[in-house]
């Protein structure tokens, strides 16, 4: 959409001086090499931090998973002035990558985030001990079982809450760290996931009428990926119950 070619910029301009911009590559289809490097470079131009390759739009479902790393390689020569980023993304289809990928992507040394989609535990602990020594860090895609990939060594929690509640998850975050996976911990987490899945029938529209709510912030709740009549009574609930737990 050209509006959002324009406002790229704009968007980085204003948050470069606060918080490092990580933006995704195409999403709609399966793009071409050649394409898919152009518009890394787009994106570069535009000031991006971390350029984020979606896994299942580089790569189709019959493609070998090794393509991946050639387009690792590609960016690496081509777009050689930004950081980059993958992320298992469920949609259009989910493509989990193999721990070899994941192994030889952080051995590149130009991935620094990876949002990985296994919501497996022993997994995530495998692929942070594949990136060790390299800037590649590991996120996690799931509240439920947030606490317990802390303690393999998950850097963060890149997930749908987060956008919602990012004290809480903070919050979790470091009572996770220093005190492991508690009753207090578990209840905090349990609380999370509540929203999370409360706020999903009708997510992304949802989250944005929590935040909101929250901020004071006047937007709409529309979204361009997915319309949803967004419940206001749900809204005003999940709202209370998070500026509840964030008093206490």
């Amino acid at each position: 959409v050209p509006a959002r070619e324009h406002a790229r910029p704009a968007f980085v301009g204003r948050l470069a001086a606060q918080l490092p911009a990580a933006v995704a590559s195409r999403f709609e289809q399966v793009g071409a090499r050649g394409e898919i490097v152009a518009e890394a470079n787009d994106l570069a131009a535009a000031g991006v931090d971390i350029v984020v390759l979606i896994a299942s739009a580089v790569l189709a479902p019959e493609d070998d998973e090794e393509g991946i790393v050639a387009l690792a390689q590609a960016l690496a020569a081509d777009v050689p002035d930004v950081a980059l980023g993958i992320y298992e993304c469920p949609l259009p289809y989910h493509r989990v990558l193999s721990e070899d990928v994941v192994a030889a992507l952080a051995r590149t040394e130009r991935f620094v985030f990876f949002k990985e989609t296994s919501h497996d535990v022993a997994r995530m602990a495998t692929r942070v001990a594949d990136a060790e020594g390299t800037p590649l860090r590991v996120f996690n895609a799931g509240i439920e079982n947030y606490a317990e990939s802390l303690q393999v060594g998950v850097a963060g929690l890149s997930g749908w809450v987060v956008n919602v509640a990012p004290d809480l998850v903070a919050r979790l975050g470091e009572l996770a760290v220093a005190e492991g996976v508690t009753p207090r911990v578990q209840g905090l987490q349990q609380l999370l996931v509540d929203i999370e899945q409360r706020m999903g029938p009708t997510y992304p529209g949802s989250a944005k009428a929590l935040v909101a709510r929250r901020t004071g912030l006047g937007w709409s709740s529309r979204s361009r990926w997915r319309e949803a009549q967004v419940d206001d009574a749900l809204v005003r609930d999940l709202a209370d119950a998070i500026a509840r737990e964030a008093a206490r």
